[in-house]
Parts: structure tokens; sequence; C-alpha cells
């Protein structure tokens, strides 16, 4: 690789960094007031307010939550049920959607195509809207990004292959 090549890949990765920051602030932007909340998002936030208290797997109820995979739940975990760390975990995945997307496209199409490839695609109103609800959906496109990133590598390895299926693996825990 060139020295220019060098730069301008460097220059794309800030532009996709810059992107990425842009999406989460829209989305905070967006939640400035709360979230969207649903029956759903009720048991996200209650599960995670029980497990970060030591209770474990259990929603408003007091029964297991078994309704739901776990790992989105373990993500908002750390804040239980407070509103503003799921407008950040709203905001990290779409972040993360934004970065996936360019990290697919990028050695598919002319990378200034998968630059704006990635700023569309993050900046839907429909993307934003759902990361700026209390659902999965969104973390759940950013880990199917990153398991499709390994999955498609140039030249894959049986290591890159064991990346691919825990991300797959991850995906199902989410969704």
């Amino acid at each position: 690789m060139s020295d220019e090549s060098r730069r301008v890949a460097q220059r794309h990765g800030y532009i996709v960094a810059g992107i990425a920051v842009a999406v989460a602030l829209a989305v905070l932007w967006a939640t400035r007031v709360d979230p969207v909340l649903s029956p759903d998002s009720i048991t996200y936030l209650s599960t995670a307010a029980n497990l970060r208290a030591g209770r474990g797997f259990v929603d408003f109820t007091g029964e297991a939550m078994a309704v739901f995979p776990p790992l989105y739940v373990l993500l908002l975990a750390p804040g239980g049920r407070s509103l503003l760390w799921a407008r950040l975990v709203g905001a990290a995945a779409l972040a993360g959607c934004a970065v996936g997307m360019w990290a697919l496209l990028r050695h598919r199409v002319d990378p200034v195509l998968a630059l704006v490839a990635a700023g569309v695609f993050a900046f839907s109103t429909v993307l934003v809207r759902i990361a700026g609800t209390v659902w999965s959906e969104v973390p759940y496109i950013a880990i199917a990004l990153a398991a499709l990133v390994v999955a498609t590598r140039p030249r894959p390895s049986d290591r890159w292959a064991a990346h691919a299926r825990a991300q797959a693996g991850r995906g199902v825990q989410m969704r």
C-alpha cells in the first residue's frame, strides 16, 4: 500500500468516525426528552434493573424473563432502568451500524460510495427512530453487519471463520 493510499484510507476512516459520531448525536437529539417506550421496552428495562440489583433475569412481574434473548438486557443492565443509558446504547448501536455498513462495502464498491451509503443508511429516519426506541433491533443490525464483515473477509482463515460464527451467535442472543 502506497503512502497516498494510506492517507486516503486514513481520511476515509476519519470520515466514517465522523458519520458515526454525528448519527449517535442525532439519536441523542431525537430522544432529548426521553426514548420511545413500548411494552417490550418496559420488559427490557425492568429485567435490566432486576439484573443490576442482583435479582437475576426477572421482569416487572417477578417471573423469569423468558420472552426475549438475554444480550440486549445485558447491554442495558449497567444502567438498570436509566433512560439515559438506554439512549446511549441506542446511539452507540446506530454508530456501530454506520461503521459496519462502511466496513462491509468499502472493498466492494468505490470507497466514497461506501461512505455515502453508510451515511444514508445510518441517517435514515427509520433507523434513527428505531434507535430512539428501547428495542433490540438496532443493536441486532450492528451485530449482523459485524458478522457479515467478518464472514466476507477477502482472505478468510479458520480464526476469522470462528469470529464470524461468534458474531452470528451474538445476533441470535440479541434478537
